[in-house]
């Protein structure tokens, strides 16, 4: 109970954690523009709207799973936004073009709030993670 105590009473109080700068904004800048320098092969291109496409349960390429378990899937802005997480963790990454590795590294975080499970998901217990997966499976 102690360790917790110190917790909340440096939490809590007055005095707030002090903040670094690890880049001003020329770099911060820089590096977005060298983001969207990185090269976006046209497979991954096609993996990533294959991806969104088939999270769309009304879509042609939705499967058994996706119809029986969204709601909603993802739309363009998803595929832009997959594209600009892969191009920079990529770019983080050293390499010198994104690929579909990328593209599954940064799925989850840019699909989960876009992708939403219908009553059927909630009721056998299947979660967006999962729907992600099934998914990513297919790519």
């Amino acid at each position: 109970m102690a360790e917790e105590t110190e917790v909340l009473a440096r939490t809590t109080g007055k005095t707030a954690a002090s903040a670094e700068a690890v880049l001003d904004a020329a770099s911060l800048l820089a590096l977005q523009e060298a983001v969207v320098e990185v090269p976006v092969p046209d497979h991954v291109t096609q993996a990533i709207l294959q991806l969104t496409h088939r999270s769309r349960p009304a879509g042609e390429l939705a499967d058994d799973f996706v119809k029986n378990y969204v709601a909603w899937g993802a739309g363009p802005r998803a595929s832009q936004s997959l594209v600009r997480a892969a191009r920079a963790l990529a770019l983080l990454r050293g390499q010198a073009a994104a690929s579909i590795e990328e593209v599954k590294a940064v799925a989850a975080p840019v699909l989960r709030h876009r992708i939403l499970p219908n009553y059927n998901a909630t009721g056998d217990n299947i979660t967006v993670e999962q729907i992600i997966n099934h998914l990513l499976a297919k790519i």
